[in-house]
């Protein structure tokens, strides 16, 4: 599964717009007084202001070369800092996933990650920079019921489970892309704190079909190549 288009909202567009191109680097694909976008690798991010909905906080990650953790630490460490979880790691070891993975707030409170995932063939020997990071790799969708929003997806769209999921915790798609969805109110990891909340998201992947499809708050669709 590829993520080509993730639509999200702000209530502070110009804090985005600082964050993503000016301290990151991102470069901006289209922007005007209501939305900013950013061209990330293969992937759009998208922004829309919003002050209809308050303090919308998102989960999604973005995939990093394989062998290139430390070197996207000491990129990303002098830009922001690094999220630490309850041992104090700041490099954190998904040994179920087989990938390791750094969490990082941006200016708006979302949590950003940069995942790499040993079992891409993604390696690189080039110096780690922004025209590094690959795609964008999971969106977090908090639910109502995690388990009625998996079959309704799988109806529509042909996206397998990754690993093992539960009521509690599922993963959907592959290591290319994943929908991570958690039931609302669970906290998002590694904040311990921070409550997954169901805010407006619209993806478009990579598909074979147009299929449009909506499911509480987001809408997900696919285009043909």
């Amino acid at each position: 599964m590829k993520i080509k288009t993730l639509v999200l909202v702000t209530n502070n567009l110009e804090s985005v717009i600082n964050f993503y191109n000016k301290i990151l680097g991102f470069p901006i694909q289209n922007v005007s007084k209501k939305m900013v976008s950013f061209q990330i690798g293969e992937s759009i991010l998208t922004f829309e202001l919003n002050n209809d909905v308050e303090n919308p906080i998102y989960h999604y990650a973005f995939n990093i070369p394989s062998n290139q953790l430390e070197a996207a630490k000491k990129w990303l460490s002098k830009k922001v800092t690094l999220i630490k979880d309850e041992n104090g790691n700041d490099t954190i070891d998904f040994s179920h996933w087989n990938a390791h993975t750094l969490f990082f707030y941006d200016s708006v409170g979302n949590i950003g990650e940069l995942i790499a995932r040993h079992d891409l063939d993604n390696h690189s020997e080039t110096e780690f920079s922004i025209e590094s990071i690959y795609s964008i790799s999971e969106i977090g969708l908090p639910v109502t019921d995690v388990l009625d929003f998996e079959t309704q997806v799988q109806k529509h769209f042909d996206i397998p489970n990754y690993k093992k999921g539960s009521e509690q915790f599922a993963a959907l798609g592959n290591e290319n892309g994943l929908f991570v969805c958690v039931p609302i109110g669970r906290a998002w990891f590694p904040t311990m704190h921070l409550k997954a909340a169901a805010f407006p998201v619209v993806v478009e992947l990579e598909g074979k079909l147009d299929i449009s499809f909506e499911y509480e708050n987001y809408k997900i669709s696919s285009s043909f190549l």
